[in-house]
């Protein structure tokens, strides 16, 4: 399941985002959480993820932070 907030109102956006994660954090709470910035993000993480996530494998809960300020990132993404 793929969710984006986006818009021009990052503290509303921000407090949606919070309470998502919050809310998939109790109905998975053995996912493993991420938070990706533009300060901590490595070449293509994603593909880590993607290529990981089997059937029965573990979930993964992935909070991409603001990483489409960065052009790279963005590209490459």
């Amino acid at each position: 399941m793929l969710y984006v907030m986006h818009g021009s109102h990052t503290e509303k956006a921000r407090e949606k985002t919070r309470t998502l994660t919050d809310a998939l954090q109790k109905k998975k709470p053995d996912a493993l959480f991420s938070r990706i910035t533009t300060m901590n993000y490595e070449e293509n993480p994603l593909s880590f993820l993607v290529a990981g996530q089997g059937l029965f494998a573990s979930k993964y809960i992935v909070f991409l932070d603001h990483v489409f300020d960065s052009k790279e990132i963005k590209e490459e993404i």
